[in-house]
């Protein structure tokens, strides 16, 4: 669940930016116009799709707890410069195509790292369903946004900065759950997930049933010929590999 809701952040972003843009482009009509803003735009986009690759691997060669926490953390602390540029009326370009290119940057440590964690959590026949399921996280955080935003502009008019804060606030509370709560493996917290197929299970049960390894054993060392067929039957009918498929089908 911690994920779900850290990863809507993403999209809170995305809706309360929009928001902004528009009382950005009201405020300052001539340096900031629509055609800059959607240069910030372009450049995030740009960054944040180059980055996907190289968060990819750091998730794979690192802890992906303190990926994502990294990732949240850097989320956080450009939303507030970010805010900081509303606050003292920044019209410059260079800062906001800096801090958005960050921002892109940053929010490219969520999606791998997310998705293999939910993964690990599961067993392959349960993926699909799961990953699904947790997709939902982009809708929900497109609705609850927008909702939450207008709410904000209700009671702050034209200061988008403070939706920057809100979201800031938001990033750097998730860090800190995820940092503390989220295990990447189940493994961690002594949770197995039986996730074989069947020849995995087949050789599992051999391995770990006395009686049908020592008659492999004898098998081979008096040199008698069995039929691959032969082998398998023998396993299958075997006690440990019931019990085996049993935990990992249901």
């Amino acid at each position: 669940m911690i994920t779900y809701f850290a990863y809507s952040i993403i999209h809170f972003e995305k809706v309360f930016w929009s928001v902004s843009k528009t009382y950005l482009i009201k405020r300052h009509p001539d340096e900031l116009s629509k055609k800059i803003i959607s240069g910030f735009d372009t450049a995030s986009l740009l960054c944040y799709g180059i980055s996907l690759y190289v968060c990819g691997v750091l998730g794979d060669n690192y802890n992906q707890r303190k990926v994502l926490t990294l990732g949240m953390s850097g989320m956080a602390t450009c939303y507030m410069l970010l805010s900081l540029l509303g606050f003292f009326d920044v019209t410059h370009q260079a800062p906001f195509y800096i801090v958005l290119m960050l921002i892109g940057s940053f929010n490219a440590f969520l999606p791998p790292s997310m998705i293999s964690i939910v993964g690990n959590w599961f067993a392959k026949k349960q993926r699909g369903l799961i990953v699904g399921v947790w997709m939902s996280c982009n809708n929900f955080g497109n609705i609850v946004g927008m909702q939450l935003a207008a709410l904000l502009t209700s009671f702050v008019g034209d200061q988008w900065q403070y939706l920057m804060v809100t979201v800031s606030a938001l990033a750097l509370l998730f860090a800190f759950l995820i940092f503390f709560f989220v295990h990447p493996d189940p493994k961690e917290i002594g949770i197995q997930i039986e996730d074989l197929d069947e020849n995995e299970m087949l050789i599992e049960a051999a391995m770990d049933d006395k009686e049908v390894f020592s008659k492999m054993v004898e098998v081979e060392r008096k040199s008698i010929r069995l039929s691959t067929k032969e082998v398998v039957d023998e396993v299958k009918h075997s006690q440990t590999y019931k019990k085996i498929r049993l935990s990992v089908r249901g």
